[in-house]
């Protein structure tokens, strides 16, 4: 396997792991909130992750970068089909930067540091909005299957 290939497989493995979070979510659990004072609910904190991936590629890659994709409004009404292809979309495309990026020695347009730096920034930062949206979940009384706590660290099978 080679650097672009494995660089390529880390982001889909997190994408997938994103996917399948908000796959075995009840769908009240997506209002879920912690805050006492309008925070994000799961949904957004979901929605917030595709959001920034559109962000992240104008400033890299220009606004071509997003095609048709748009972001998804504070306001919306949680739709899960609508926001898994969201997902889906924007994971596609920051593959596509992340590509682009190892074709140009590396680099990231507009980023200081190099295409590894910048993958674990972006898994860094999934993974955060990940285990906030699992804690406050948890912590709102709604059960999650073991399969999916176990099988988010089982980056062999996911």
């Amino acid at each position: 396997m080679n650097l672009l290939s494995s660089i390529i497989e880390a982001w889909e493995i997190n994408c997938r792991t994103t996917l399948a979070v908000l796959d075995h979510l009840p769908d009240e659990a997506l209002a879920a909130t912690l805050s006492s004072r309008g925070g994000r609910t799961v949904y957004d904190q979901l929605a917030h992750l595709h959001n920034v991936r559109l962000s992240w590629l104008e400033h890299h890659a220009g606004k071509a970068a997003t095609g048709d994709l748009t972001p998804i409004a504070r306001d919306e009404q949680p739709d899960r089909r609508r926001l898994r292809s969201a997902l889906e979309a924007s994971g596609a495309a920051q593959a596509a930067l992340l590509t682009k990026a190892v074709e140009n020695d590396g680099q990231v347009k507009g980023f200081k540091r190099d295409v590894m730096i910048w993958l674990g920034y972006t898994i860094a930062h999934e993974a955060h909005h990940r285990g906030n949206i699992l804690l406050t979940v948890k912590q709102c009384g709604f059960k999650l299957p073991d399969e999916l706590k176990w099988n988010i660290w089982d980056w062999g099978k996911i």
